[in-house]
């Protein structure tokens, strides 16, 4: 009788380490698809990221050229102005050279 229940002990307990093996292996497999989940998540964050900067680089190229573009504008009208101020006030040299 005692051998019996010794097993029965012994068959509950293989049977309750075949569950607990068995769970063990599901939340593995649940753990590992997870972070699989997670890297793809992580992979896909990163190239939206990679996107918007690559979107926010070129904003701020073209913000550049438009500002660069209106420097050299005024630069190239500030010359042209310093040219004829030098032009006119080598005219009135000039006259005032002839007239003496």
């Amino acid at each position: 009788m005692i051998e019996e229940v010794l097993k029965k002990v012994k068959e509950r307990e293989e049977e309750f380490l075949k569950v607990i093996e068995e769970e063990k292996r599901k939340m593995e497999k649940e753990i590992e698809e997870y972070s699989d989940q997670l890297k793809k998540k992580k992979k896909e964050t990163l190239s939206e990221i990679e996107e918007k900067a690559k979107i926010i680089e070129e904003k701020i190229v073209a913000e550049a050229k438009v500002e660069g573009d209106v420097i050299i504008e005024k630069t190239e009208k500030e010359i042209k102005d310093l040219e004829r101020k030098f032009n006119e006030k080598k005219e009135d040299v000039l006259k005032w050279l002839f007239q003496k």
